[in-house]
């Protein structure tokens, strides 16, 4: 799947500090590739 600009603007502000596994390549797009979400607390 091919990520829009604004999803990775999304992500880049909202990803919760609770998300492992991530980190940004130097465009300054997350990796996913190794990263998982808890489940959400609300």
């Amino acid at each position: 799947a091919t990520l829009t600009p604004l999803f990775n603007y999304h992500y880049r502000i909202s990803a919760p500090p609770g998300v492992n596994g991530v980190r940004l390549t130097p465009r300054g797009w997350f990796e996913f590739t190794e990263a998982w979400l808890p489940a959400p607390s609300q």
